[in-house]
């Protein structure tokens, strides 16, 4: 009876302590879970935090240097206004064929993030006229025609991208079509003594091809 009376206690010990053990491994193993996931959420957050932010709602402003063909400022400055993340508007002012030229233009971005493409719609306006304009369109020394040049309105459509640093430095390039909108030159009474001459105008102040590059910095 004794034997059997310290056999049931020492079974009650063991199984007192296995128990205890028991319980402290899955204390330790819930403590170790949460701990990771607050960690993971909060490298979630830490992670997810730049990226949702709009990286044109951090800056209102930007300005530009431009190089283009038909583009809005042609050899020139551009002012832009980020109305919203996806909408800008511009402002070019520059040189071209015309000498000074300005140019209007909506632009909206397709996503938010810092690389971003986009449509364009615009107008460009060069507003210089000159008379009497003597062409040699062999190179003959022969004066061929003579025309008057005079000012020009030009729609522009475009698609381009845009990146954007959180830094604030901006480069974009662009492509589109530039329609005349009214007739720029006055053609001599009798026509043009050679067709070249029109081929050469039309060229150089015809409807045709935009691309522009452009780079600067935000604020």
């Amino acid at each position: 009876m004794k034997k059997l009376s310290i056999l049931l206690l020492a079974f009650l010990l063991i199984s007192g302590s296995a128990m205890a053990q028991r319980s402290k491994g899955k204390k330790k193993k819930r403590v170790t879970k949460e701990q990771m996931d607050d960690s993971q959420n909060n490298n979630r957050r830490e992670k997810t935090k730049p990226m949702d932010l709009a990286v044109r709602a951090d800056n209102d402003w930007a300005i530009t240097g431009e190089l283009g063909w038909n583009s809005l400022a042609g050899f020139g400055i551009n002012v832009t206004k980020y109305v919203t993340p996806n909408v800008a508007v511009d402002l070019g002012l520059g040189l071209g064929l015309q000498l000074f030229k300005s140019g209007l233009r909506g632009r909206y971005f397709f996503t938010k993030k810092k690389f971003a493409p986009y449509a364009g719609l615009g107008v460009i306006y060069a507003p210089l006229e000159v008379e009497g304009i003597e062409l040699d369109s062999d190179g003959d020394g022969v004066i061929d025609d003579i025309v008057n040049l005079n000012s020009s309105l030009y729609a522009q459509l475009t698609l381009g991208f845009e990146y954007m640093s959180r830094g604030g430095f901006v480069f974009g390039m662009n492509v589109g079509y530039a329609p005349l909108l009214q007739d720029n030159y006055d053609e001599p009474a009798g026509g043009f003594n050679n067709s070249e001459t029109k081929v050469g105008l039309d060229l150089a102040y015809g409807s045709g091809i935009v691309f522009g590059a452009n780079m600067g910095f935000a604020f």
